[in-house]
Formats: C-alpha cells, sequence, structure tokens
C-alpha cells in the first residue's frame, strides 16, 4: 500500500513504476490492489471561499510539502476585498 504522505517526486515516482508495469503486462490491474466500487466512494463538501467582515475562509485544495506550495481557492480578489494586498 502506497504512503500518501510521502513527498511528491517520490509518490509520483511509485506510480509511474506502477503505471509501466500494467502497459507492459508485468502485473495486472487486479495485482495493483483490491477493486473499489463506485458506492463506496465519499465525495468531500467543499465549500466556496468567502470574505466576512475581514476574516477569509477557504479551503486547502492541495498541500505540497516537498516544493512548499500551498493551493487554495481564494482568490486575489477575496484578499484585496478584505484590504490585504
Amino acid at each position: 500500500m502506497l504512503d500518501f504522505h510521502e513527498h511528491t517526486l517520490r509518490f509520483r515516482h511509485r506510480l509511474q513504476h506502477t503505471a509501466a508495469r500494467l502497459a507492459s503486462d508485468v502485473i495486472s490491474i487486479e495485482d495493483v490492489g483490491p477493486e473499489l466500487h463506485v458506492n463506496e466512494l465519499v465525495e468531500l463538501p467543499l465549500a466556496n471561499a468567502t470574505n466576512n467582515e475581514g476574516i477569509i475562509i477557504g479551503n486547502i485544495d492541495i498541500l505540497d510539502i516537498r516544493f512548499g506550495n500551498l493551493w487554495t481557492n481564494i482568490n486575489h480578489k477575496l484578499f484585496k476585498n478584505a484590504g490585504i494586498e
């Protein structure tokens, strides 16, 4: 099982390795892991970013520890409207 706390490049390398093995028929799709049925999937609710009296609330979409990036759904306009330049 893959550790989803790994750094981006290491995790990507493992996915590429598995994809290459699948493409060259070294492994089958069943060897990758158990099947996940659509009715087992859960969609997490994501609220729109808001500015309420200078308090900005949003979601973190991606946390990329390796490169120090944090992606949110907060846009520049919300910061500007809150008086943050």
